[in-house]
C-alpha cells in the first residue's frame, strides 16, 4: 500500500516507521529533506528494543508526496493543516483515505472539497503513545503505548472499513466513534495543556520573568487540577446540549481514574510516560518566559480550547473558566479570536477553524455535517 506521512516531527517519524515495518511503501513529506538519514531508529521504551527503518521516499514536493497515495496521514501542527489541505487537495486522487493524527483542531470542517471528491477523512482522539525525538530525521523514542485507539470517520458509512484498516496497520484495538465530533471536542491537550500553562504563566502578561521552570507534569499542582476540572465541566455542559451522541468524550476525572482535584494532581504527577517533560519556555538573561512558539500555545489553545469555546457560543453555554484562559492567551499573543464580553467572533477568528465561519451555526447544522 502507498502511504504518505505528512510532517517530519516526532509523531510523523514514529508512524512512518511503524507503517514501513508493516511492509508498506511509505513516503515522508517534509520541508527538511536534507536533515533526514537513510536509516531511522525507533527505540521502544516499553519493550526495550530498537527498530531501524528506511522510508520508501522522502520529499518536499507536494505533488510527488500525495498524487499516488492510497492513504495520507497528516501529523502537522494544527495551525499548518489547513494550508496543507488547501495546497494538496488538487493533487489528491479521488477516494484517497486521509487521516488526521491526532484529529482535534476541527480541520475536518475545511475538508469539504475532499469529501466531495469521495475522499474519506478520519481522525484519532489521541496518539498511540508518548513520542519524543532524540535527533531529528534520525532517532525517535516511544513509550506508553495505548491499549485502545478511538477514531472518527467522515462519511460515517465508511467507518467500519477504516476501523479495521487502522487496527491492522498499527496492531491495536480500535473503536469506531459514533461521529467525528467525539474527536473534535476531545478535551485531552485542548484543555489539559492550557489549564497548566495558565497556572504557570498567568502573571506573564504583567511582565513577570520566572526564576526557574517546573516540570510540566511531574510538578503538576492542585491549582492546575482545579482549573482543568472546571473547564472540563463547562465542556460537558456544551456536550449535554448537543443532539448527537458524544458519549465517548469522557470526563477527565474519569479518564484519569480520579475522584477529586487532589487525586487528579497525584495521578498526573505519577504517569510514567509523562516523566521528564519540560514546560515550554525560553531562557532569557534574567530568567525564563513562556515559549509562545511551542505547540502547547500555537495548537492547543487556538485550535483546541477556542474551538471548544466556539461550540459553547453556538449552544449559548456560559464558560467562565475557559474564558479566563482565552482572555489571558489573547492578551499575550495580541489576538482577538473571540470577543468575550458578548461571545461573538473577533477580527482574528478567520485564522481558525471555527464552525460558524463555515456556516455551521446551529444544532441542526452541526448534526447535518457530522452525520454525513
Amino acid at each position: 500500500m502507498n502511504i504518505t506521512v505528512v510532517g517530519g516531527g516526532n509523531v510523523g517519524t514514529l508512524i512512518a516507521g511503524q507503517l514501513t515495518l508493516k511492509g508498506n511503501k511509505v513516503t515522508i513529506y517534509t520541508r527538511n529533506v536534507s536533515k533526514w538519514s537513510k536509516e531511522i531508529t525507533i527505540f521502544d521504551v516499553d519493550t526495550n528494543k530498537e527498530y531501524i527503518y528506511s522510508p520508501f521516499k522522502i520529499t518536499n514536493d507536494i505533488f510527488e508526496a500525495v498524487n499516488s497515495a492510497d492513504i495520507i496521514f497528516i501529523t502537522l501542527p494544527a495551525l499548518a493543516i489547513k494550508q496543507f489541505i488547501k495546497n494538496a487537495e488538487k493533487h489528491i486522487k479521488k477516494g484517497t483515505i486521509i487521516g488526521i493524527y491526532p484529529g482535534t483542531g476541527a480541520n475536518e470542517i475545511v475538508c469539504s472539497e475532499l469529501l466531495d471528491n469521495e475522499c474519506i477523512i478520519f481522525g484519532t482522539q489521541r496518539i498511540c503513545s508518548v513520542v519524543r525525538l532524540k535527533e531529528y530525521g534520525k532517532y525517535v523514542i516511544t513509550s506508553g503505548k495505548r491499549n485502545t485507539m478511538y477514531i472518527g470517520v467522515l462519511p460515517i458509512s465508511h467507518g467500519e472499513k477504516i476501523r479495521n484498516l487502522f487496527s491492522e496497520l498499527f496492531e491495536i484495538d480500535t473503536v469506531l466513534l459514533p461521529n467525528y465530533l467525539n474527536v473534535t471536542l476531545t478535551p485531552s491537550n485542548p484543555i489539559l495543556h492550557p489549564s497548566r500553562l495558565y497556572s504557570i504563566f498567568k502573571d506573564y502578561y504583567f511582565g513577570k520573568v520566572y526564576d526557574k521552570m517546573p516540570l510540566f507534569y511531574e510538578d503538576w499542582t492542585d491549582e492546575s487540577s482545579k482549573l482543568l476540572i472546571n473547564c472540563d465541566l463547562e465542556l460537558h455542559t456544551i456536550l449535554n446540549k448537543m443532539s448527537l451522541d458524544t458519549s465517548y468524550i469522557k470526563p477527565l476525572l474519569e479518564h484519569y481514574e480520579s475522584n477529586n482535584y487532589t487525586e487528579l494532581t497525584n495521578k498526573i504527577r505519577s504517569i510514567k510516560s509523562f516523566k521528564g517533560l519540560e514546560t515550554p519556555s525560553k531562557k532569557i538573561d534574567n530568567g525564563y518566559i513562556p515559549d509562545l512558539n511551542s505547540r502547547y500555545f500555537t495548537a492547543d489553545i487556538p485550535y483546541g480550547l477556542i474551538i471548544i469555546k466556539s461550540f459553547g457560543i453556538l449552544y449559548s453555554v456560559n464558560t467562565p473558566n475557559i474564558n479566563i484562559i482565552i482572555d489571558w492567551y489573547q492578551k499575550i499573543v495580541n489576538k482577538e479570536y473571540i470577543i468575550l464580553s458578548n461571545d461573538t467572533l473577533g477580527k482574528d477568528a478567520i485564522e481558525l477553524n471555527l464552525p460558524q465561519l463555515y456556516g455551521i451555526d446551529s444544532d441542526i447544522k452541526v448534526k447535518k455535517f457530522y452525520s454525513k
